[in-house]
């Protein structure tokens, strides 16, 4: 295990898709925060987390990333402003294959078919979980949705 950086606006792959959509990152907390751990599988899970926020982001609208250290853990918080997850669909979110058959936002009109396998949350989980942490859904967030990933900073 190694330092592993994990502010999103430093990739070059997350700001362009973000700006082919219309969309903004902002980042907030301490951008200088690194975890030790698997560096290819942190980042995956973080990409994982705000390819699903580009998703449903709508055009012209926002995705805040929060970084954190809260006691002995690294909290990175990912929200957009899309329509949040249906109380009924969220004990599913997390199970592989599964996707939720609403549309996801387009960056024109709202129309773009969702397109996934049903597996970047289920993925996020397990490398969460290797790490000695885990993923949720912030179900407090009363607009958009909020998925927060949680390791030890060790």
């Amino acid at each position: 295990l190694r330092p592993v950086g994990l502010v999103p606006g430093r990739r070059p792959g997350a700001r362009a898709a973000a700006e082919a959509r219309g969309v903004l990152i902002e980042i907030d907390g301490a951008v200088d925060i690194q975890a030790n751990g698997h560096a290819p599988a942190l980042r995956q899970g973080l990409d994982n987390l705000l390819s699903n926020a580009l998703r449903y982001a709508p055009h012209g609208s926002s995705i805040k990333v929060e970084i954190q250290r809260v006691g002995g853990l690294i909290r990175l918080a990912v929200r957009d402003s899309g329509p949040g997850v249906a109380a009924e669909l969220r004990g599913s979110l997390f199970a592989p294959f599964w996707r939720e058959r609403r549309r996801a936002a387009d960056a024109s009109d709202g129309s773009a078919a969702h397109d996934s396998y049903g597996l970047g949350l289920h993925i996020t989980q397990e490398i969460a979980a290797r790490h000695g942490g885990r993923v949720f859904l912030d179900e407090s967030c009363a607009q958009g949705a909020r998925f927060v990933i949680e390791i030890p900073s060790r």
